[in-house]
């Protein structure tokens, strides 16, 4: 299988790996087989570097931002790195990462992906918090 995934920390980090050829149909039986593993404000590690080739189109993110826009909010990762190479799938990666809208990194650096996706989420901005 072109992604492949494994469920740390008790349920709070989901780790994957892309190899070969990815495409829509990959991310959506991913989503089906992780669904229900994973606990409460988890973090996703999304290593693509080994990838052949990310065969997605502008219209294929944009489903897979609303696949997880449809998630109960409560469901949806806290944090989300993906590590790409530079290019064209680092460019599909980012345009996930604008219409997503949430707390994600995109970045060819793996040492800045753990770091960032280790350090604690921020905290939402409240009107409080602004005054």
């Amino acid at each position: 299988m072109p992604l492949t995934y494994q469920i740390k920390e008790q349920g709070h980090l989901l780790e994957i790996h892309g190899e070969g050829r990815i495409d829509l149909s990959h991310f959506r039986s991913l989503a089906e087989e992780a669904d229900g593993k994973l606990k409460v404000g988890y973090r996703v590690y999304v290593d693509l570097r080994s990838a052949d080739q990310l065969d997605l189109s502008p219209g294929d993110i944009r489903k897979l931002v609303a696949m997880q826009k449809a998630m109960p909010e409560r469901q949806r990762p806290v944090k989300t790195v993906s590590v790409t190479r530079s290019g064209h799938d680092y460019a599909l990666s980012r345009m996930f990462q604008l219409l997503a809208m949430d707390d994600r990194l995109v970045t060819t650096d793996d040492e800045e992906a753990w770091a960032w996706l280790n350090a604690p989420a921020e905290p939402e901005k409240t009107s409080a918090a602004l005054d």
